[in-house]
């Protein structure tokens, strides 16, 4: 059993392997030895089992992640940010710093899958699709005052009119 798990090199790390390789050759020795005693052998049987014990499984090694088209994608998120943030409304800028605030974590973090890498791609054109034109300012039309100075003129006349009215009828009293 114990040669059969040594030989499970893809299951198990290499220095869990020897030294396991290393407790079988010593057991090995105490076996074939016309002189070993009951307690020798006694003692390799727990060296063997504890040996099987400790063996360590391997974990996959990572697959390298690919953040070459996550990097281009925050660049040209950056420079649609940057240079056009008269050009947007200042709703969508905010979103699309949320977004490339997000895959910056992602883009620098040593531990992100590739899935992270793939779904920050995903939201950065998303983001940079979603930017919103400004509207710009209208432009304003000339204030047209002609038909309020002729009303003005013409309350003016009244009240000037009224107020000789009331002197003439003053003076006659």
């Amino acid at each position: 059993m114990a040669r059969e798990e040594a030989a499970k090199t893809d299951k198990y790390t290499a220095e869990s392997i020897e030294n396991l390789k290393a407790v079988i050759a010593e057991a090995e020795k105490v076996y074939n030895s016309e002189e070993a005693t009951q307690e020798q052998v006694n003692e390799q049987i727990v060296l063997l089992e504890k040996g099987i014990e400790a063996l360590e499984e391997s974990k996959p090694e990572p697959k390298p992640v690919d953040k070459g088209v996550l990097e281009q994608k925050l660049s040209a998120a950056k420079k649609e940010e940057a240079v056009k943030t008269d050009k947007y409304t200042a709703e969508s800028i905010e979103n699309l710093n949320a977004v490339i605030a997000e895959a910056e974590k992602v883009y620098n973090s040593e531990e992100a899958t590739q899935e992270q890498v793939n779904e920050q791609i995903v939201l950065l054109e998303k983001g940079i699709e979603a930017l919103e034109e400004s509207k710009p300012e209208p432009e304003p039309k000339p204030v047209d005052k002609g038909v309020l100075e002729q009303k003005l003129s013409a309350a003016k006349k009244k009240k000037r009119q009224r107020q000789i009215n009331i002197r003439q009828k003053v003076s006659k009293t």
